[in-house]
């Protein structure tokens, strides 16, 4: 029979051998009332009092670790829903405060407010002159400055919806 078969069959001396809960906690680096909740949380038996198998210490403090790590995973998770949770809350209150406003009220507000000054840069040049030629001229400048207009609103609502900030021009 190969000397490596043969342990297999019997346990090691290392199996039987015991320490203190001093001596285990001192060989893992953690506090002694560490290791007591270790064992009072079934991860290690106690093969008599205060002591435990030095095998059995090992796989306990393993075992206790790897609980550990599914504990950490879950409440990292419960932190991040509880992140959302708050965020959609103050969302919510914001909307309720009007200190935040759908994108289409917003839209709504500016075209009613663009309406009202279209019509009155239409009524400017029939306002300022009876000559037809003035009146003309006039006219074409309000035109362009329509379309200046309509081009600095396009800008915005690309740049909103991208998520981008407004540019500062003043």
């Amino acid at each position: 029979m190969s000397s490596k078969s043969s342990t297999t069959n019997q346990s090691s001396p290392l199996e039987a051998m015991e320490i203190s809960l001093h001596q285990a906690a001192d060989i893992m680096g953690i506090s002694v009332s560490l290791a007591r909740k270790i064992v009072s949380e079934g991860h290690v038996k106690r093969s008599s009092r205060g002591m435990v198998r030095i095998a059995d210490w090992g796989r306990g403090y393993v075992a206790y670790r790897d609980a550990g790590d599914k504990r950490s995973t879950r409440s990292a998770a419960t932190s991040i829903v509880g992140e959302a949770r708050a965020a959609e809350i103050n969302q919510r209150i914001a909307l309720r405060d009007r200190d935040l406003v759908h994108v289409n009220e917003a839209t709504m507000a500016i075209d009613h407010v663009v309406g009202a000054c279209v019509e009155t840069f239409n009524a400017l040049p029939a306002m300022m002159t009876r000559d037809i030629a003035e009146r003309k001229r006039l006219e074409r400048i309000v035109r362009e400055g329509k379309h200046g207009v309509v081009k600095k609103i396009k800008e915005a609502a690309e740049l909103l919806e991208k998520g981008s900030k407004l540019p500062d021009d003043h």
